[in-house]
């Protein structure tokens, strides 16, 4: 059987491949255009260090915390600002204390989990 190169092999193409760009439309259509978001590097570095100094009190509710990705509980948090939230992991706020009890995270790295936690909260 000899293969077929050029353009003619292009528009010989079997139907299988036409269908898959008609499934992806369709669910592009379908979901109004709004895919799952993307991580942006500074949202993928804030989920490290969540993972790594949040997840105990966030994941369980411990102080009272608002639990990750739950967006009953963090919807009036969000709709403060991230600049707010950003505050009050740098500060401290209820019962959180400043910088969620690490002081050795910076600013940059609070302002990466904040956005971290929205995205999560968001993304449901």
């Amino acid at each position: 059987m000899a293969v077929k190169t050029g353009m003619r092999a292009a528009f010989e193409r079997p139907a299988r491949d036409v269908r898959g760009l008609a499934v992806a439309f369709f669910l592009l259509v379908s979901t109004g255009g709004h895919g799952q978001r993307v991580m942006s590097e500074q949202v993928k570095a804030g989920e490290v260090l969540f993972w790594e100094r949040c997840a105990a009190c966030h994941e369980s509710g411990l102080r009272n915390a608002p639990l990750i990705g739950n967006r009953k509980m963090w919807a009036s948090r969000i709709a403060k600002g991230e600049a707010v939230l950003l505050e009050h992991a740098i500060h401290g706020f209820n019962r959180m204390p400043p910088r969620g009890g690490h002081p050795d995270l910076g600013d940059e790295d609070l302002h990466n989990i904040v956005r971290y936690m929205i995205f999560v909260a968001e993304d449901l």
